[in-house]
C-alpha cells in the first residue's frame, strides 16, 4: 500500500511531506494487514484528546521505522467511523487510542503496552518485532536478560529442539509483551534456582516472594497457567507507584474468589475470616501493615471455602491486595447492605 503526502500546514511552505502512517478501513485492512508479519494498528477518533497527542509521536516513530530492515509497519484506523465500527468491535476495542500489533498476516493479535513517545515505540517495537527468547549463553547474557525488579521466564534445555523447546518458543511468543524471556543450555549461568537440572526446565525468575519457580509440565495450556499464577505475589501494594500497576491489574483480572473491604482500617477487623486475612498480610509483610490517610478500596482475597463477601470503607495512601488461594469458580453471594461500615454477604 502507497504512503500518502500532503502539503505543509504553512501556505508559505510549497514542500510536500510524506506521511509513513499507513491508513486502513474496512475496505483494505484485512489485504494490508495479511501482508505483513508484523504490523501495528492504531484505532482511534478524531475527537479524542489523547489520540491527537499521539499522533505526531506515532508518524515521527513510522518514520524511523521505515528505514529499519526489516521494516514494521504502523497504520491507523477512524475507528469512530461509521464505516469502520465493525472493525473496531472484532479487535474489542473499547477506548481511544488503542493500539494492536498483528503478527503471523492478522493471525495474532496482541495488545500494545508500550511507551507513547516516539523513541519508546521505536524501541519497544524493534524488541517485540526480534526473537521471542534470546539465547542466554554466558554470565554477561544472564545479567543483560534478566533484570531483577521484573519477572523473567528461562528455558533450561538439553538442545534447542524437540516438543518442550517447541512449545516454550510458542509460549514466548504469545506472552512476549508481558515478560522477558531466555533460553540456555546451563542452568548454573542463571543467578537463582539449582544449577542443574535433571530435564528440561522453565524458571521464573521475579523480584517478589520466593524469587525463583521452576516448572517442568509442556503441555502449552499448563504453561500459561503457570505463568499466570506463579508472576502474581501474594500481596501486592496498591498506591501511586506505576510499577506495581501490572500485578494490580492481575489481581482484579483474576477469577480467585475474593473479600471486599471497605472498613475504617485498624490494626485487627472482627471477624474470624477477616482476622486470617490480616494474619496472612502480617506474615506476608513481616510486620503489622501500617496506614496512612487517603481513600482506596482494598480487596483480598480468602480460600475458596470462604463464601462471604465484606464491604468496608478504608481510608489509606495505599492498599495491600493479597492473594490466598486460586479457583476455577467464583462463590454466589447474596445482597450485602452497602451503607453498613462493616457488613458481611452469606452466600446463596
Amino acid at each position: 500500500m502507497s504512503r500518502r503526502t500532503y502539503r505543509a500546514a504553512d501556505p508559505r511552505e510549497e514542500t510536500w511531506r510524506e506521511e509513513f502512517v499507513l491508513t486502513l478501513d474496512q475496505s483494505n485492512f484485512s489485504d494490508t494487514v495479511s501482508k505483513h508479519d508484523f504490523i501495528v494498528v492504531e484505532f482511534y477518533a478524531p475527537w479524542c484528546g489523547h489520540c491527537k497527542k499521539l499522533a505526531p509521536e506515532y508518524e515521527n516513530a513510522a518514520s524511523l521505522l521505515s528505514i529499519d530492515d526489516p521494516h514494521i509497519a504502523l497504520a491507523k484506523v477512524h475507528a469512530s467511523d461509521e464505516l469502520n465500527k465493525e472493525l473496531a468491535s472484532d479487535y474489542e476495542v473499547r477506548g481511544f487510542p488503542t493500539l494492536k500489533i498483528l503478527r503471523n498476516g492478522g493471525k495474532a493479535v496482541q495488545d500494545y503496552k508500550g511507551p507513547c513517545d516516539a523513541d519508546g515505540i521505536v524501541a519497544y517495537l524493534k524488541k517485540q518485532s526480534g526473537l521471542a527468547s534470546a539465547e542466554i549463553k554466558s554470565a554477561e547474557d544472564a545479567t543483560i536478560i534478566i533484570d531483577e525488579e521484573k519477572v523473567v521466564i528461562v528455558g533450561i534445555f538439553r538442545e534447542f529442539s524437540g516438543e518442550e523447546f517447541t512449545n516454550f518458543t510458542a509460549l514466548a511468543e504469545k506472552l512476549q509483551s508481558d515478560y522477558e524471556f531466555g533460553h540456555t543450555l546451563d542452568a548454573k549461568l542463571l543467578p537463582r534456582g539449582e544449577s542443574s537440572v535433571e530435564q528440561p526446565t522453565v524458571r521464573l525468575i521475579k523480584p517478589f516472594d520466593e524469587h525463583f519457580v521452576d516448572f517442568q509440565d509442556f503441555h502449552l495450556d499448563a504453561l500459561e497457567k503457570f505463568v499466570e499464577e506463579a508472576s502474581m505475589p501474594i500481596v501486592t501494594v496498591f498506591n501511586k507507584d506505576t510499577s506495581n500497576r501490572p500485578y494490580v491489574v492481575k489481581f482484579f483480572n483474576s477469577p480467585n474468589a475474593k473479600i471486599y473491604m471497605n472498613v475504617q482500617c485498624v490494626p485487627s477487623f472482627a471477624g474470624d475470616k477477616i482476622g486470617e486475612a490480616f494474619r496472612h498480610l502480617k506474615k506476608s509483610l513481616g510486620r503489622q501493615p501500617k496506614y496512612d490517610r487517603g481513600t482506596f478500596q482494598q480487596q483480598l482475597s480468602l480460600p475458596n471455602s470462604s463464601h462471604e463477601r465484606l464491604c468496608c470503607r478504608c481510608h489509606c495512601q495505599k492498599a495491600l491486595l493479597v492473594q490466598m488461594a486460586s479457583s476455577s469458580q467464583l462463590p454466589t453471594f447474596g445482597p450485602v447492605n452497602q451503607n453498613a461500615s462493616d457488613t458481611v454477604g452469606t452466600a446463596d
